[in-house]
């Protein structure tokens, strides 16, 4: 099945910027703090699908772009959401996601990290 291609101009392509996408954007509210990855993570799910910036969390981004114009997008855009997901993290817990270059790798580093922790906890409470 042939992958359908958005287009750097589209407004529903995860490679679009906005105009008014900016550095100190706010995808969420939550700021992560390691005791509250659940909500924080459903918060910033939330903020990235209403920006079409999802496929960066979950890794469906193509890494395979057809061309350099698609391929600057995707740079752009994948160092705009860091900066998004920067703002949204503990500065005590800059230093986890300090030299990663993808979203889906801090992602995943910290849901690995918090995620099982709630568990526990919510095992123990019950």
């Amino acid at each position: 099945m042939a992958e359908k291609k958005l287009g750097v101009n589209n407004p529903t392509s995860p490679y679009y910027l906005n105009a008014s996408d900016h550095l100190s954007y706010v995808i969420s509210l939550m700021v992560l703090n390691g005791d509250n990855y659940g909500n924080w993570s459903r918060f910033c799910i939330n903020g990235l699908k209403s920006k079409s910036n999802l496929a960066f969390v979950n890794d469906k981004i193509t890494k395979h772009v057809a061309d350099a114009l698609e391929a600057d997008a995707l740079e752009k855009a994948n160092s705009m959401v860091i900066v998004w997901l920067y703002n949204v993290i503990d500065k005590t817990l800059h230093r986890y996601m300090a030299y990663a270059k993808t979203i889906v790798a801090i992602w995943t580093n910290f849901e690995e990290r918090y995620s099982q922790c709630n568990s526990i906890r919510i095992h123990q409470l019950k």
